[in-house]
């Protein structure tokens, strides 16, 4: 059996080139597969560069849907220690939590820090990440719209801006 458009995620179509775009690849399976895979499901991943979009078979991708939707308990990053700026943070933190009275409890000031670390990280390091994801997001929309002229020129407007932050992300 085919895999029908409830097993597919991401833009129905596979190739495009100009205004012209084409369902290349797909997804086949039986239904003993099916009943052995329940969480699966065919995603047509995102692509910037190529006309081409790589299919990738998700086994898990309903459950690992499910749990990234769930949030648990904030915890300290360790990706935070790479970065050059922590340091001046957890000081600053830790500052501002002595000038506010909280000088003999080390666990209020611990816990002060860590909240100024999770915003830092909100509020700096994940920033750019969000604005690539939303340039994606609007990337793929427009790639689904009609292909006027006025689409493909926003197309590449969005393209343009979404390779520029890319860059910029390697550099952070």
């Amino acid at each position: 059996m085919r895999l029908g458009r409830h097993w597919l995620y991401g833009d129905l179509f596979t190739w495009q080139r100009g205004r012209i775009r084409e369902r290349l690849d797909r997804g086949v399976a039986n239904v003993q597969w099916s009943i052995k895979f329940p969480n699966a499901k065919l995603v047509n991943a995102e692509t910037i560069k190529s006309d081409h979009r790589p299919i990738v078979m998700s086994t898990e991708y309903l459950k690992d849907y499910s749990r990234s939707c769930h949030h648990g308990p904030r915890r300290f990053e360790a990706r935070w220690l790479k970065e050059e700026t922590v340091e001046e943070v957890v000081q600053t933190a830790w500052a501002r939590a002595r000038a506010q009275g909280q000088a003999p409890k080390f666990m209020m000031k611990a816990n002060k820090v860590h909240e100024y670390l999770h915003k830092w990280d909100h509020d700096v390091l994940k920033k750019l990440v969000h604005r690539i994801k939303n340039l994606k997001r609007e990337l793929e929309k427009l790639r689904r719209g009609p292909m006027t002229d006025e689409f493909i020129s926003a197309q590449k407007e969005v393209l343009l801006r979404l390779e520029l932050m890319l860059e910029q992300e390697e550099i952070f």
